[in-house]
């Protein structure tokens, strides 16, 4: 597969940008990695849980930005390479003021959910006081951090998204010192996780308006340049990214707050840790797809449709190699992962929900790559509705499950891993293809290879690496690099074409020698 583009060291680009968001969700990883368990020891499980809880309604507010946010980089990016730049200016200006109102009124809505805490979730009193400021602290963190955003749009411009991977490298390094400081210096409080959230989130926003005044000065945002013609056109493509993320809420968003509602505090700080870690392999599909954007942007204006199905077809096997030894490597070495991480806890469990939650990542980092068709055809409405249909109909059976069976935490987790199946390995498929008008079935060929290399990588690595035991650390670093190595080869055998593997092994030689 030739990714081709009008500069000769997109290539590199590419692959820089990966590095770098690579080692930015390498240090994330290790502010959970050493948090959680710091957390579960010294406040509790429970405590915990509100700490996903809390950056989880955060999220909600997504759907707000979302309907200004989702296609503003797109709009930006298209008028300022055709040479429009009042009309970028005016786009740019019009989302920032924006955002900027959205922050305003997300402090009282912050202070009305605080307040009113109990009405919605099910909290112990000796945790009353601090949840009510996380809370507070996350929902205006999620809105700061929408603004911040807004700044990366001159790294699409430039191509330049290397820039953006080393702000979050600042942010998240600033982040794990705040943490640091505050619970070495003051009585530990699980508010401290919103505050060094909120603050590292002005970091990274100060660090995106210097990359931007550095790569864009001529992009700028004056009070004379908003539009509220603008503001209806956002809003226009914006509202239907804001009712899919209503379905995503419904999928992923609520399964925290029904475990709070129907189980209890202790079942969600389990499902919390186990959430932990599929965050950070949810993190992972914009590592490899985010570097391909502005490639795939100029494939599309140029109508090179082959270009970009092979360039999506890349990206999805990429993926493949991440999900599938990830999956492969807890099926032998999730229990010992638990028990080495977390050991206050139900190890056995914890490895089994997130197994399933596995199996669902498997489906969605197959598709990932294909849902910026939606952006690029500008065609997201059946997506849209597929997904909220989806999302209700997983909450339905979350509810009927943990109402009529003893499923427990397996009820939580299932629904989402069978729809999700349905939705990333069914629906989106043929509707990408249809967005950009190539055959209905040209994914599949790639997703069948893919899945089913999958299936292989976990069996054989079942098989050679099932009878070990881990007592260590070191022993399973060790064992992670064996199976992660052993996997990795046995994916690009049976799922890279050989010009695939050269030209991967090429790039990766470039960037060494550079």
């Amino acid at each position: 597969m030739e990714i081709k583009n009008s500069r000769g060291g997109d290539k590199i680009q590419i692959v820089v940008a990966m590095l770098c968001s690579v080692f930015a969700m390498i240090i994330n990883y290790m502010i959970s990695f050493f948090l959680t368990p710091y957390i579960t020891n010294t406040l509790g499980t429970e405590a915990y849980g509100f700490v996903s809880l809390a950056k989880t309604v955060a999220n909600y507010g997504v759907i707000i930005t979302s309907c200004l946010n989702a296609y503003a980089s797109r709009f930006v990016v298209v008028a300022y390479h055709e040479g429009n730049k009042k009309r970028a200016n005016s786009f740019y200006s019009s989302v920032v003021i924006a955002d900027v109102l959205l922050i305003a009124v997300s402090l009282g809505a912050a202070l009305f959910l605080a307040k009113n805490i109990r009405s919605f979730f099910s909290v112990p009193n000796e945790l009353l006081h601090d949840v009510r400021i996380l809370f507070y602290l996350d929902i205006v963190n999620c809105m700061v951090l929408a603004l911040a955003n807004i700044y990366t749009v001159s790294g699409y411009i430039k191509n330049r998204l290397q820039y953006i991977s080393v702000s979050k490298i600042v942010t998240y390094t600033a982040e794990a010192l705040i943490l640091i400081v505050l619970f070495s210096l003051f009585k530990p409080k699980v508010w401290f996780v919103g505050a060094a959230l909120l603050l590292s989130s002005i970091v990274y926003g100060t660090i995106n308006f210097g990359v931007k005044q550095k790569l864009t000065p001529d992009l700028v945002c004056r009070s004379n340049s908003f539009s509220f013609s603008a503001v209806k056109e956002l809003l226009g493509r914006g509202l239907w990214s804001a009712f899919n993320q209503i379905g995503n809420l419904l999928n992923t968003g609520l399964d925290l707050w029904v475990t709070n509602l129907m189980l209890d505090a202790l079942k969600m700080g389990q499902l919390s840790i186990v959430k932990t870690v599929a965050s950070m392999c949810s993190a992972l599909p914009p590592l490899i797809t985010q570097p391909f954007q502005p490639t795939l942007l100029k494939l599309y204006a140029d109508k090179n449709k082959v270009g970009v199905r092979d360039t999506i077809i890349f990206q999805m096997k990429l993926l493949g190699i991440l999900s599938g030894v990830i999956l492969a490597g807890f099926s032998v070495l999730g229990e010992s992962y638990f028990e080495l991480w977390t050991p206050n806890n139900d190890s056995s469990l914890l490895n089994r929900i997130a197994i399933v939650t596995l199996i669902g990542f498997v489906f969605e980092s197959v598709a990932n790559p294909m849902f910026y068709t939606y952006t690029l055809s500008l065609k997201n409405t059946a997506a849209c509705i597929v997904t909220v249909i989806s999302g209700a109909l997983n909450v339905i059976s979350m509810f009927v499950l943990l109402t009529y069976t003893e499923l427990d935490l397996y009820a939580v987790v299932g629904t989402t891993t069978v729809l999700g199946f349905v939705t990333f390995l069914i629906f989106t498929p043929l509707y990408s293809a249809w967005c950009i008008g190539l055959p209905l079935m040209s994914f599949y060929g790639a997703i069948t290879r893919i899945v089913v290399s999958d299936l292989i990588i976990v069996s054989v690595v079942r098989i050679v690496f099932g009878g070990i035991i881990v007592k260590s650390w070191a022993g399973f670093i060790i064992n992670v690099c064996m199976i992660g190595l052993f996997g990795t080869v046995t994916y690009m055998v049976c799922v890279f074409d050989r010009s695939e593997r050269s030209k991967f092994i090429a790039l990766a030689k470039k960037l060494l020698h550079k």
